[in-house]
């Protein structure tokens, strides 16, 4: 017959010499980790947005401004856009 006695000690836990020091290194480990994962959906992220981001190039537009006392014209290069695109609201 096998009695099973409580393993008694005088510390509630027994912990390595040096437990925050190894906790706080794999705690550091999971951030290193979990930043380069983020880091590499990122760049994916990026890539796959590309295309669509060469698409959208900002071309500066030219215009001409006419001031006469408290009236002005402002006349703008329309060229290249269809007379959908285009509206004028005040």
């Amino acid at each position: 017959m096998d009695f099973y006695w409580p393993v008694r000690s005088l510390w509630p836990e027994v912990r390595p010499l040096f437990y925050q020091q190894d906790v706080l290194q794999r705690t550091l480990q999971e951030l290193r980790s979990s930043l380069e994962l983020m880091d590499r959906f990122q760049h994916q992220i990026l890539e796959d947005t590309e295309p669509f981001m060469s698409t959208l190039v900002h071309k500066p537009v030219s215009y001409q401004l006419d001031k006469e006392g408290q009236d002005f014209g402002l006349t703008l290069d329309t060229q290249g856009f269809s007379p959908e695109e285009l509206s004028v609201k005040q």
